[in-house]
């Protein structure tokens, strides 16, 4: 574990424990504070998401222009967002 500044912010994974062994990890995030969720999502050949514009490079593969259309995606579209 390390601690980064961020405002409200708490993330764990349990990718090793069940349930959520062998699954594919999703991670959506916001702002630059997620940059290291997005990069460990990667290297676990998960979906890493930005919602909303982004200042600056980003490791994030997907994006969405807004926090609605991550509730939109979530809400059930089968597919991927475009990059």
């Amino acid at each position: 574990m390390r601690l980064i500044a961020g405002n409200m912010v708490v993330e764990f994974a349990f990718m090793a424990e069940p349930p959520f062994q062998g699954r594919r990890p999703v991670y959506l995030g916001d702002d630059t504070t997620d940059e290291d969720g997005f990069a460990e999502v990667n290297r676990r050949s998960g979906v890493s998401i930005r919602i909303g514009c982004q200042s600056g490079s980003t490791a994030a593969v997907f994006g969405l222009s807004s926090v609605r259309g991550a509730r939109e995606w979530l809400a059930g579209a089968p597919h991927l967002p475009a990059t």
